[in-house]
């Protein structure tokens, strides 16, 4: 069988979802054939990837997203051509919007996964931008016939949005251990961040802005100051908040954008992994634990049901500073304590190979083949939501 996987991220962008689609292509099993779909400024084409020239939208990026506006006939025809069985919407901009259409249109029937978090800290808001994001969410999902998500919370969150329970599963988030691995800590490295036992390097990794949760790094780092720890701060990755954190943070390291490469070497050299932010992507999670590095994560939400609070990691929600900052400190003060949290942080990361996660996706695919097609045009496909009332 063959599935047209639609993602808003083109290969040329390494980040969370496009690692999980090339593991996804790479561990596909005999008979399964995924290929993905995305736009790009110039036009490619390969076995398993087509990328049409799309019209660039005016405004700002999204996170790392550059906004395109995509040709939607290219994909029906594409489609067509292809003797595509389902659809499976990636991501949820123009190209998740490109796939309801393709589905729509074909008749096909239509999977969707979230590759992260689906509300942000404002889940509950009753705010005109939190309730639209909702309307939004119910819609684009509540076409398809299954939706995969990262964790149960997230599952709750989409069923409170409107989606079918029955029709939400939980797809874990995987990790490749050969490459995240503690054995890439570079001396080098850690030379030029003029880090060591005695101060020891807390990194970030991921998009630069205010939303990741990057406010808090001041108030943190003030806390382990109180606590006598020296450190230095390390950011990899790049975002509309840089500069103005780089002036609020004279002392830290900004790495920019990383190749995945580089990205695997710098994690494994950091002694603590920090991910404040609420909608931190699982996978940076688990890229740090396997690297053997213990992470810090908020107190709710994906990322904490990526680690186990006290062996690999430490959980604080946004307002605990203090107590964050305590249980941070008797990490750096006790090296025996950081080793045993290392180790345990990298077996923990071992459950979850691509090989044993891209398990449930597989399965989606057959399951949706075995639905066959419905009437082109038919509106009202087997996964619909659930009233407005649920709101």
């Amino acid at each position: 069988m063959r599935v047209a996987i639609f993602t808003d991220y083109d290969f040329d962008t390494p980040n969370d979802v496009t690692a999980t689609l090339r593991a996804l292509l790479r561990h596909a099993p005999n008979g399964i054939r995924p290929f993905i779909c995305t736009a790009s400024e110039f036009s490619d084409a390969a076995s398993d990837y087509f990328a049409p020239r799309a019209f660039p939208a005016r405004g700002p990026m999204v996170g790392d997203l550059s906004l395109q506006v995509p040709r939607l006939w290219a994909y029906v025809h594409h489609v067509r051509r292809e003797s595509i069985d389902a659809i499976h919407l990636a991501t949820p901009g123009p190209l998740g919007v490109t796939a309801r259409y393709v589905a729509w249109h074909t008749g096909l029937p239509l999977l969707g996964s979230i590759p992260g978090d689906v509300v942000s800290a404002q889940a509950t808001s009753r705010s005109f931008t939190a309730t639209a994001s909702r309307r939004y969410r119910r819609w684009l999902y509540g076409g398809c016939e299954r939706v995969l998500v990262r964790s149960a919370g997230a599952r709750d969150r989409l069923v409170s949005d409107g989606i079918r329970p029955a029709n939400v599963a939980i797809w874990p988030a995987g990790v490749d251990p050969e490459f995240y691995t503690p054995v890439k800590r570079s001396p080098a490295v850690r030379e030029r961040w003029r880090v060591s036992e005695r101060r020891p390097a807390i990194m970030y990794v991921g998009g630069i802005a205010r939303e990741s949760g990057l406010d808090l790094l001041r108030p943190i780092q003030s806390a382990l100051h109180r606590r006598r720890i020296e450190h230095r701060l390390v950011l990899v990755g790049d975002g509309p908040s840089r500069r103005a954190l780089q002036e609020e943070l004279p002392d830290a390291i900004f790495t920019g954008p990383l190749r995945p490469a580089d990205a695997a070497v710098a994690i494994a050299s950091a002694d603590l992994l920090l991910f404040p932010g609420e909608t931190t992507p699982a996978p940076a999670v688990l890229e740090a634990q396997a690297s053997g590095v213990p992470v810090i994560v908020a107190g709710h939400g994906t990322a904490y049901e990526y680690i186990r609070d006290g062996e690999t990691g430490i959980a604080c929600d946004r307002l605990e500073i203090d107590r964050l900052a305590d249980r941070a400190a008797r990490l750096f003060r006790e090296p025996a304590r950081h080793h045993e949290m290392s180790v345990a942080a990298r077996a923990h990361a071992l459950s979850f190979r691509w090989q044993d996660t891209l398990d449930p996706v597989y399965r989606s695919y057959v399951y949706m083949s075995r639905l066959g097609r419905r009437p082109a045009g038919d509106g009202a496909p087997a996964a619909s939501t659930t009233s407005d009332a649920t709101m």
